[in-house]
């Protein structure tokens, strides 16, 4: 049954995203403006880490983001930021759930939701969900590459890579939490989630490093 209700949240976030695509050119970016006001101010939050979940992650190639709350359970919210590498929400509810409607991404690909140079919505064949958990505290929801978090939803799941890795993005995302909630009720359980996520990507380096190196004497 909650199975069943959850496709129907997510139907129904579709078709929010649809009807919007009837809007005209205008009316789309005074929306997107409007949401924008208050994107990147977090001097009035409320919510602590006793009664809230923030929920942060990395993202490749985007500058621009909106989730907007889907549970029909919770109140209306969306969290917006603009020209930032990773996203931090503010103080959520814990169980609710976002939807990542819009991002803009600057490497070239079209805009997951509304594409700027068409001037309409579209929505990618796998849309990308944040389960808030039901526990308060700080949830990392992972690190995405542009292109895959527009075309799939994917995460970015591959260690080895050049490219910036999960546990890599984990540090550099947690510092921009840091930057937000410095002073806050937050900042003790942020600098504990920093210090953890550093040791883990000093180790994983170490195992990098190793396995670089184990490759090369067997040649």
């Amino acid at each position: 049954m909650k199975k069943i209700i959850s496709i129907i949240a997510v139907l129904i976030a579709m078709c929010s995203v649809f009807s919007k695509a009837k809007k005209s050119n205008n009316e789309i970016k005074n929306d997107v403006k409007e949401i924008y006001q208050n994107k990147n101010d977090y001097s009035n939050i409320t919510g602590t880490p006793e009664d809230s979940v923030i929920f942060y992650g990395g993202f490749n190639g985007v500058n621009d983001y909106i989730f907007t709350q889907i549970d029909s359970n919770f109140e209306p919210d969306t969290q917006a930021m603009s020209w930032a590498d990773a996203f931090v929400s503010k103080p959520v509810k814990p169980g609710s759930r976002y939807m990542l409607e819009f991002i803009d991404n600057y490497v070239g690909s079209p805009s997951y939701g509304y594409d700027r140079t068409r001037g309409v919505y579209n929505v990618p064949t796998s849309i990308l969900i944040v389960d808030v958990p039901k526990e308060p505290g700080l949830y990392y929801i992972g690190f995405y590459d542009g292109k895959l978090c527009i075309n799939s939803g994917e995460l970015y799941t591959d260690e080895s890579s050049k490219f910036i890795s999960p546990t890599l993005g984990k540090v550099s995302a947690l510092k921009d939490v840091l930057k937000y909630y410095r002073g806050t009720a937050w900042e003790p359980l942020i600098n504990e989630e920093l210090e953890k996520a550093t040791v883990e990507r000093e180790n994983l380096k170490k195992e990098l490093k190793a396995s670089k190196k184990s490759k090369k004497s067997k040649k």
